[in-house]
């Protein structure tokens, strides 16, 4: 009977563990800046806004991460109308990286988000934009 509540005990204390793991982010200390922006000069943003024509034919999303104690990735998720378009891995080489993603507008207008998402899938970064006519 003893045994019995002291294995209870270690599986309850080891399902416990388990979830906080889960729950946790892949790196504690990852940060992420974003920038929504028609172009990318020499490695920075360039046009950034929150609205943009849909003539614009394509924009990007830029990212500095900062953090990351080796190499990991992060992923652009970009999302029309609260509907996902596109996912886009990007791999994160050192503490401090830029990386950027490129979306076709093929025409799309309406309310847009690309968030930053770390490799457990937590959020890092959103910015929210508008596509017009």
């Amino acid at each position: 009977m003893l045994l019995t509540k002291y294995a209870l005990v270690i599986g309850a204390v080891a399902c416990m563990t388990s979830a906080a793991l889960a729950q946790a982010p892949a790196e504690a200390g990852l940060k992420a800046e974003l920038v929504v922006c028609t172009s990318i000069v020499d490695r920075e943003p360039q046009g950034a806004d929150t609205t943009f024509a849909v003539s614009a034919g394509s924009l990007y999303a830029w990212s500095r991460i900062t953090g990351a104690s080796g190499e990991t990735t992060v992923t652009h998720v970009w999302s029309r109308d609260g509907q996902v378009m596109a996912e886009v891995a990007l791999p994160v080489g050192s503490g401090s990286w830029r990386t950027y993603s490129q979306k076709n507008l093929y025409g799309l207008a309406g309310r847009w988000e690309v968030k930053v998402v770390d490799a457990a899938g937590s959020t890092l970064s959103a910015v929210s934009f508008t596509v017009t006519p």
